[in-house]
C-alpha cells in the first residue's frame, strides 16, 4: 500500500501555542521556563553544489538551528504567559511563519488558554544554500507533543482531555538570511503520527 503524504494541520493541533518546557502544575501561575530540551541534531546535507561541509557551512548550520530553537522559545513564552502579547515573535520569524504564530497566540488569548508541558525536538538542517540570495535553509523536525497540554489561563485547569497516544508530529521550517541573521520564514506542522 502506498504511503499517505501527511496532511498539514493548523498550529493549534501541535501547539495551541508552543511550550518547550515549563515548571509548575495547573495551580502555579508564575512563569518559570526551564531550558529548552534539544535533541542532538543530525548532520545536515549540504547543497548539491558542495561536496563537503566547510567551516562556513558548519557555522551556518549551527546558526540555523539556534534560530529555530530561539523561534520556538519566543513562541513558548507567548504561549505560556497570558500577559505576553507576542512582541518578541518577529525577532526570529518573518513571512508566513510570523503570521501563523501571531494568529495562534491571538487565538489562545481569545480562548483564554495557555499551553504548557514539555515538547521534545529533534531538528536537522536538511538543506543549506549559502549561495542563493537570500541564503536559505530547511529544517526537518519530529516533535514529541505527547505531554503538551492546554490549560485555562484564569484558573489553571486542564482544558479538554489529554491524549493517551504519543503525538509525534513532523514539522518543517524554511529559514532565510535577513540582514545578516536567520529568520524562520515558513513553518508547516503536520498531523499527529506524521513523523517519518
Amino acid at each position: 500500500m502506498p504511503a499517505k503524504s501527511p496532511c498539514r494541520v493548523g498550529a493549534g493541533v501541535l501547539l495551541s501555542a508552543i511550550a518547550l518546557t515549563a515548571c509548575g502544575g495547573p495551580s502555579v501561575r508564575t512563569v518559570k521556563p526551564r531550558s529548552v530540551e534539544k535533541a542532538n541534531p543530525a548532520p545536515a546535507t549540504a547543497s548539491p553544489s558542495s561536496s563537503s561541509s566547510t567551516s562556513s557551512d558548519a557555522k551556518a548550520q549551527k546558526d540555523v538551528l539556534s534560530t529555530y530553537f530561539s523561534f520556538m522559545g519566543d513562541w513558548n513564552m507567548a504561549a505560556f504567559n497570558p500577559a505576553d502579547q507576542g512582541t518578541k515573535l518577529s525577532n526570529h520569524a518573518t513571512g508566513q511563519a510570523l503570521k501563523l504564530i501571531t494568529a495562534d497566540v491571538q487565538r489562545a488569548r481569545r480562548e483564554g488558554t495557555i499551553g504548557k508541558g514539555p515538547l521534545q525536538f529533534a531538528p536537522a538542517v536538511s538543506h543549506l544554500d549559502l549561495q542563493s540570495q537570500p541564503a536559505t535553509a530547511f529544517i526537518d523536525d519530529c516533535v514529541d507533543a505527547t505531554k503538551y497540554l492546554k490549560y485555562s489561563a484564569s484558573d489553571g485547569s486542564l482544558v479538554g482531555t489529554p491524549d493517551a497516544d504519543t503525538r509525534l508530529q513532523h514539522v518543517t521550517a524554511h529559514l532565510v538570511a535577513v540582514e545578516g541573521s536567520w529568520k524562520v520564514d515558513e513553518l508547516h506542522i503536520y498531523q499527529p503520527g506524521s513523523c517519518r
